[in-house]
């Protein structure tokens, strides 16, 4: 029986054996900078999303009352969805990382569809085929300043200009298809206005990444700047 204490002990520290740490991601939190530069990072992404939304506000007053009228719903959820956002913001607080890594992730998709929904708001509250190419027309027109501003700051690299060419190209299939509209059903619009939105902001993707793409290639390289430094 002397030996029954010593046996429980052993068997005590042998049940602690078994036990793993906790994971720092689960329970250590994220620094208050780090919290405070995501939150600065999505203000600046906000001030964008902002001046496009005031951009269409205005747009949409400018409207007759028919338009107007189409683009009431279409302002009411985004400004919804701004104010969704800002709370999202506002409740940032320092947590474990890997919940804040969830937080985080989240808040830059919810970000993204706002930025995405501003950018075809304009074409999807087009009541009509004639508002459609006009307001598709207007965001033609600011594509083709991009390409000419890309075309003089672009390199002869056969990349870019293939690029380029090729963008000019769908651009010009597109004016094509928005002018040919074949205008004898309504049920046919919704559909065709989702197609030329869908292939309009598509091309304005492809501008941006071969506008971020020539702003990459004019940059000096980095390593061959160092080599050269004496």
């Amino acid at each position: 029986m002397r030996y029954l204490p010593l046996f429980a002990v052993l068997l005590a520290l042998g049940v602690g054996c078994d036990e793993q740490p906790p994971d720092p991601a689960l329970t250590s939190t994220v620094p208050e900078a780090e919290v405070e530069r995501f939150r600065a990072e999505i203000f600046q992404e906000t001030l964008t999303i902002d001046a496009d939304l005031a951009e269409l506000e205005g747009e949409a007053e400018a409207a007759d009352s028919i338009a107007q009228m189409a683009y009431a719903p279409v302002l009411d959820r985004l400004r919804g969805d701004r104010r969704r956002l800002q709370v999202r913001l506002d409740s940032l607080r320092p947590i474990p990382q890997a919940p804040f890594d969830t937080v985080r992730a989240a808040i830059r998709a919810q970000t993204d569809r706002l930025s995405e929904a501003i950018g075809r708001a304009r074409y999807d509250a087009a009541p009509t085929y004639s508002v459609l190419r006009a307001v598709a027309g207007r965001g033609l027109a600011g594509l083709d300043s991009r390409v000419d501003r890309l075309r003089r700051g672009a390199d002869t690299n056969a990349v870019s200009v293939a690029d380029l060419d090729s963008l000019v190209a769908d651009r010009e299939r597109l004016a094509g298809t928005l002018g040919a509209y074949p205008d004898t059903l309504e049920s046919q619009f919704p559909p065709f206005r989702q197609r030329v939105t869908d292939r309009l902001l598509a091309l304005e993707q492809r501008a941006d990444v071969i506008a971020a793409d020539t702003l990459r290639r004019a940059l000096p390289d980095t390593a061959a700047v160092r080599q050269r430094v004496p």
